[in-house]
Order: C-alpha cells, then structure tokens, then sequence
C-alpha cells in the first residue's frame, strides 16, 4: 500500500459484498479505516468525516428543521413573485461520499469543505424569457440569505472564488454581471455570471444552523439550467466520470445483498438506501 498520496484504501468493494445491512456498509467501513490510522492520520480524518455524516442520516429531525425553514420562506415568497418552483432535498449517496473525501484527500484538500452532505435545490418554474429567470434566482438568493442569515440567524460559508471561464456552450445565457448584493457575493458560488466549462449553472449557497450545528447546501436555477444540468452537456454523471477519474468505486449490484437494495435483469430498481446515486426526497 502506498501511503504518500494515499492513493490506497481499504476495500470499500468487499467490505460491501459482505454488509446485509447499510448501517453495517457505514460502521464496518469506518473501522476498516480506523485500523490504518497508525500508518496515515488522514484515514483517521477519512473515518470521522464517515461518521460525521452517518450520524445526520440518523437524526432526519435535523433536516426536516431546515426544511421547513426553507418552506415557511419560499410559500411566502411565491405568492408575493407569483412564481411556481420546485423544492428538493437530498442526501449525497454512500458511494458519491466517499469518491469525493478520497479526493479531496489525494488533492490535499481539507474534508471540513465538503459541506454538501444535505442539499436542497429550488427550481423556479416560470415561461418568461430566460434572461427575467435569472433575474427571478439572483433575487430568490438575495432574499434567502437575508431570511437565513440575517431574520433566522444562521451562518453562512465563505464560498470559493470563480474565474470567469470565457468558454462555455454559446446555447447557455450568461449575464454581464453579477446581481448579488454586494455583500453577499463571498457566501455564493455563482456559476450563473461564472458558469462551468460543460454550461453548467446555478447559485450555490452553504449555510449552518448555529443551534444543531447542520450544514446544508442551497441550489437555485431556472428550468433550462435544471434541464441542461439533468439532460444536457452538464448533466451530473458526465461530471462525476470526470471529477473523480481514478476515484471512482465499482461495485458489482449483482453482488449486493444489502437489504433496501433492488438490483433486477442487470438494472437497478430503485436504489431506496442511498447506496450507488444521489436521491431527492
């Protein structure tokens, strides 16, 4: 095993062949992990990132606090708009998870800035021109932050600067400018003004509740933006093949006895545990 990038781990793949339940793929692995600590802090680091995020699996009272947060706001704020949207949430999946603290691991990259575990996207379903749709989701982000931050009182994170990329599919519309608020611009990654090479766009906010410590994340687009980045060059699959080239984690379904998982005529059914994808709830 090599430990100087840590480009090794243990197998994630036999350990789940073997696991009948979920719990038993998440606190197995989390020892295995445990067990290398002495060669490398970093599996330690690894391991108690795992843990971290099993245990807001475990207490959903958490997320349904936020949810209705979220809920209380955008019921009121539709109306005044007069404005239909969607509301999602989710959590990362298992297999999502750990490709992406391997990577941040190998990358040097501190696991503390994955805050995406519990996501919440908001699509904003209008037929008005796109240019008034991103109009509409620069202000439905003005507008959340001052209900999260500053009427509820919660935390927001510094988010990563963007560049302005200069290529991307000339299918997509970008704006000459930001409409954030200009304090506000540190707390969201607008990949609307600054969008990703592939097209994708939408704003980003990560935000923490100070009394239950819950970190979630914030999405906001329009429908083409949902669509181009579900159906189009952005679409998340494509993005992963390519963010965690040599990161990925093949498991066999044919192999899986974990109860919840539905693996049917060399197709999965309906992964309900959260195991090998990302699932809006």
């Amino acid at each position: 095993m090599s430990m100087d990038g840590l480009s090794e781990f243990p197998s994630l793949e036999m350990r789940a062949e073997k696991s009948r339940k979920i719990e038993e793929l998440w606190m197995g692995y989390i020892e295995d992990l445990r067990l290398f600590r002495t060669f490398d802090i970093r599996y330690d680091i690894y391991a108690n990132k795992l843990q971290e995020c099993w245990e807001i699996r475990q207490d959903l009272s958490k997320i349904n606090i936020e949810t209705c947060s979220i809920e209380e706001f955008l019921e009121n704020w539709s109306k005044i708009h007069n404005v239909e949207y969607d509301f999602l949430k989710r959590m990362k999946d298992f297999i999502g998870l750990n490709e992406k603290i391997r990577l941040y691991l190998n990358k040097g990259r501190t696991v503390d800035q994955i805050m995406d575990f519990v996501g919440f996207r908001i699509i904003l379903k209008t037929n008005l021109p796109e240019e008034e749709n991103i109009a509409l989701c620069y202000e439905l982000m003005n507008d959340l932050i001052m209900f999260m931050v500053l009427d509820k009182k919660y935390i927001p994170m510094r988010a990563e600067p963007l560049s302005d990329l200069g290529v991307y599919p000339k299918e997509i519309i970008v704006p000459k400018q930001t409409m954030l608020y200009e304090a506000f611009i540190t707390w969201v990654k607008d990949y609307v003004r600054y969008p990703k090479g592939n097209g994708y766009q939408s704003l980003h906010l990560v935000v923490k509740n100070p009394f239950t410590n819950q970190l979630f994340e914030i999405q906001i687009r329009t429908k083409n933006m949902d669509s181009w980045a579900e159906f189009g060059l952005a679409q998340h699959q494509n993005h992963k093949r390519r963010r965690y080239l040599g990161y990925q984690i093949s498991l066999d379904p044919a192999k899986l006895k974990i109860e919840g998982f539905e693996y049917e005529n060399g197709e999965i059914k309906e992964d309900t545990i959260g195991l090998m994808k990302s699932k809006y709830l």
